[in-house]
């Protein structure tokens, strides 16, 4: 069952992905506001709509959690033969990016375990996860036996950690640590924003380069692929890491809070303080130098 289901989630992110890019490079990209510097626009909800009638009509009628709660979700919502399964989509990540002609966007789906209560679905872990580079014609993916590379060729290339042993804290001196702050809290002047920005001073302490993407799906796969040594995110939503919270895992990559140093072991503690993401040698040395912990 579970080859067949990512067999079609593949097809189905690949299939949106090609009205993604046609619309980034022809210019199909004007935004509507959706709330304080948060936007969408016409190929979020094209990309959505497809997934989510390919994923229904090959009959995974399970339960949608989707970022734009279209129409089409909705109605397929009502008709879920299942409630304990959950799709969790974010149909274009990066929608800032995307208006701006940057092609650091993406697309992510997983299938989930969790329960609907009153219309609102609880994930309690993810199965798999699939994340597609439209732009770079990339799709991750994880299974049971770990994280893999999809190219446009279809040749599945499995993928792992870039660094190994010990590490101190000249190690980290110039690597990319990728991070964000919300847009919702620009003035950061939270207590959470706080405790955020003390960790962010003592990253610096490391003398890393410090970027930020504007897409959290990339920036997972930053850190999957080697391109970065580690992701911090302030806040976060469901739709944005399930996908690459199930293939960093897979890839034996872990999550701590970037307020405590705790370990986070599913994605919604994510969503609920923030989160750093590295391998376990760059997660030992953050956890000893930031937080005390051994």
């Amino acid at each position: 069952m579970l080859d067949n289901a990512l067999k079609t989630m593949l097809a189905a992110v690949r299939k949106a992905g090609t009205y993604v890019s046609r619309d980034f490079y022809e210019g199909e990209n004007r935004p509507q506001s959706k709330g304080v510097a948060s936007f969408f626009t016409k190929t979020d909800l094209y990309s959505e709509n497809n997934i989510v009638k390919e994923l229904f009509s090959a009959g995974y009628k399970y339960h949608f959690l989707t970022e734009e709660n279209s129409d089409i979700a909705y109605t397929c919502n009502m008709q879920a033969q299942n409630q304990n399964l959950i799709w969790v989509l974010d149909p274009l990540d990066g929608t800032t990016n995307f208006i701006n002609h940057h092609p650091l966007i993406g697309i992510s789906l997983a299938l989930a375990r969790g329960n609907v209560e009153n219309d609102k679905a609880i994930i309690r872990d993810v199965i798999v996860g699939v994340i597609y580079l439209p732009i770079l014609s990339e799709a991750y993916f994880s299974t049971l036996e770990g994280a893999f590379l999809s190219d446009k060729n279809g040749n599945n290339v499995k993928l792992h950690n870039k660094i190994a042993g010990k590490l101190e804290k000249t190690a980290l001196a110039h690597s990319i640590f990728m991070f964000s702050f919300p847009k919702e809290d620009m003035d950061h002047t939270s207590d959470k924003a706080a405790q955020f920005n003390a960790t962010l001073e003592k990253i610096k302490a490391f003398q890393c380069c410090l970027r930020i993407s504007g897409s959290i799906v990339s920036d997972m796969i930053y850190l999957l692929t080697g391109k970065a040594v580690a992701v911090m995110h302030y806040s976060c939503k469901i739709w944005d890491v399930a996908a690459g919270f199930a293939i960093l895992k897979q890839s034996n990559y872990k999550f701590i809070s970037p307020l405590t140093g705790e370990y986070l072991s599913d994605p919604e503690s994510l969503c609920t303080s923030g989160f750093i993401a590295g391998n376990s040698f760059v997660i030992n040395l953050l956890r000893r130098e930031f937080f005390a912990k051994a």
